[in-house]
């Protein structure tokens, strides 16, 4: 099923103004029966940002509006859906050098002891972002950040040749961290956002994503368009 078909009675409902509008989502309104999507509006280019003698893998993303919505619709529906443990996009856009995207969820160990919690709901409000929009958020605990790794289909590296090969984006953060990511796609969906780029970076640059994950750059249709003028 493409992307496109998805949520379409939750988007004709979805807030206009920035802070005074809201939508509740949740298992009632985001549940879904099947776990393999496509979509041919994505480029997703896979790189290197260096500090100093560090490597951290990063992706950037071009997409148009419509469809970071739907990303982050998708994620939500991840974290609230109790049978299916992952969704997949292939993403077919010729230019994409990530040819697909794994959501799921790192769940604890449900034969553990203790208490186990499930997300209920989600109170989404739009709100204005920034190019580091995690930057303040000095209190919250670095694992409840977004977690990606950039992997292969078998999620099995062994060698170089397998680091070369790797074409899979895998968006795999506890609860928190998918939220807060969900959130972040679905504020940058608004065209009355002022910023046309978005940066989560490791701990040792602006920060914004979980210990271990690759980094993230989102670029809106206002900048990307050139990149693939016919999809959007």
């Amino acid at each position: 099923m493409n992307l496109e078909n998805l949520f379409t009675d939750i988007l004709k409902n979805f807030p206009k103004q920035f802070y005074e509008d809201h939508i509740t989502l949740s298992e009632a309104n985001l549940l879904l029966n099947e776990t393999n999507y496509s979509s041919d509006k994505f480029i997703i280019i896979p790189g290197i940002h260096w500090y100093d003698v560090n490597r951290i893998d990063q992706f950037t993303i071009y997409s148009n509006y419509e469809n970071y919505r739907l990303l982050g619709l998708l994620i939500l529906a991840v974290i609230f859906n109790n049978k299916q443990k992952e969704f997949k996009i292939a993403l077919s856009n010729s230019k994409s050098q990530v040819k697909e995207i794994r959501i799921r969820n790192e769940v604890k160990n449900l034969d553990l002891d203790g208490l186990h919690l499930k997300p209920l709901m989600l109170n989404y409000f739009p709100k204005i972002i920034k190019k580091h929009p995690f930057l303040d958020l000095s209190d919250v605990k670095r694992f409840d950040f977004p977690h990606l790794e950039l992997n292969n289909k078998e999620e099995n590296i062994i060698n170089e040749a397998d680091l070369k090969n790797r074409d899979v984006l895998i968006i795999r953060g506890n609860y928190l961290g998918n939220a807060r990511l969900a959130e972040l796609l679905i504020d940058f969906s608004y065209e009355n956002q002022e910023i046309e780029e978005i940066n989560l970076e490791n701990e040792i640059g602006f920060g914004g994503v979980a210990p271990g994950s690759a980094e993230l750059s989102l670029y809106s249709p206002k900048v990307s368009w050139f990149i693939n003028p016919e999809s959007y």
